[in-house]
């Protein structure tokens, strides 16, 4: 595998959890106010994204 792909996974993996945890915070600091569209939206965006991951390490 070329160097340039691992350091673009290495970079996808970084947005990743950085992303995941953007949406917990955002999450987090709307409470006990959730807006509707969030509470689904913001956790449905996360799994997406680690799911989109998880399907790179395997497919790898």
């Amino acid at each position: 595998m070329p160097a340039w792909q691992m350091s673009q996974r290495r970079l996808f993996l970084v947005m990743v959890v950085l992303m995941a945890c953007a949406s917990m915070a955002a999450l987090y600091e709307q409470a006990p106010n959730y807006d509707g569209l969030d509470l689904w939206a913001l956790p449905l965006l996360s799994v997406v994204l680690l799911a989109s991951q998880l399907l790179l390490l395997i497919w790898s």
